[in-house]
């Protein structure tokens, strides 16, 4: 049981690092060059006899890469990112002394941004000519929630559960062209 408030903050930086070799004819080659992304977080809580609110403000999920335009298939994919931010007030009840309810709304936010080369040398076959770029963006609100319990089985030990709600964002793209022919 919770005194006091307590307020509790976070950065979890998130590095995608890969890198791959085509192999049975296929020369492509592919490394991230995206830079590390930083998933924040902070959540405050108070307690009083057997409920507990709080809010939170987190990111639940964020990835990013970037190949680039050195790979074989910078046609299909250079660079995607997917970021999201959820903030939303939660609340827990001691249903007994061994079981805790409790649960959250939370509207979030979600960014989409994506960037594929197109062929100009589609026209003029045989005859180079520098690729295009797409570049796709948008962002959403929606709402999703999360369920949870937890059952002491004794001292020091418990089990727990939880629910999150499916969140299904309708964002409306930008498409951004240059340089296609």
């Amino acid at each position: 049981t919770l005194e006091y408030a307590t307020v509790t903050t976070a950065l979890v930086p998130l590095d995608l690092d890969f890198e791959f070799r085509g192999t049975d004819g296929f020369a492509g080659r592919g490394t991230n060059h995206a830079d590390t992304i930083v998933l924040p977080a902070a959540y405050a809580v108070t307690a009083h006899d057997r409920w507990t609110w709080g809010v939170g403000a987190y990111s639940g999920f964020g990835l990013e890469f970037d190949l680039g335009d050195d790979w074989g298939g910078e046609r299909a994919v250079e660079q995607a990112a997917l970021v999201t931010f959820n903030l939303g007030p939660a609340v827990a009840l001691d249903a007994t002394e061994r079981l805790t309810l409790g649960g959250s709304i939370a509207a979030q936010w979600a960014q989409a941004d994506f960037r594929l080369a197109v062929a100009n040398d589609w026209l003029t076959p045989g005859q180079p000519a520098a690729d295009g770029r797409f570049k796709v963006t948008g962002d959403d609100w929606a709402l999703g929630g999360q369920l949870g319990l937890t059952y002491e089985l004794r001292e020091g030990t418990s089990l727990g559960a939880s629910w999150t709600a499916p969140v299904s964002h309708d964002a409306t793209l930008d498409l951004e062209v240059r340089g296609v022919q």
